[in-house]
């Protein structure tokens, strides 16, 4: 247990993170900054909770900000208890992160 995890406790504060997995989002503005393509990828990782989108991983980030996104979630999500909402996956098209002026994008992947 970390330092401020025990801090919190021993204050009687309430936990960041809810039952159902949600904390405070990062809420980065560049979040999907780009130059070139190789700066986006695509990721279950979302802000704001500690799940993961199970189903297929579509959400579009710039690299920095996925790293930002992940460190903030292993800081919070590592000590606290939650679970997360059972996924009913559907058949999606497959898409690939883009740079399009600028923004991490994910676009439909050519055939």
């Amino acid at each position: 247990m970390s330092v401020l995890s025990l801090l919190l406790l021993a204050c009687g504060a309430t936990p960041t993170v809810d039952p159902g997995g949600a904390l405070p989002a990062l809420s980065l503005p560049d979040a999907l900054a780009c130059h070139t393509h190789m700066d986006c990828v695509l990721s279950c990782t979302r802000d704001g909770t500690c799940c993961e989108d199970p189903c297929d991983c579509r959400t579009p980030w710039s690299r920095t900000a996925l790293k930002k996104v992940e460190a903030h979630q292993k800081q919070e999500c590592t000590t606290a208890t939650f679970e997360c909402p059972d996924a009913k996956c559907e058949s999606l098209p497959a898409i690939n992160p883009r740079c399009i002026e600028g923004a991490c994008t994910a676009v439909p992947r050519e055939q």
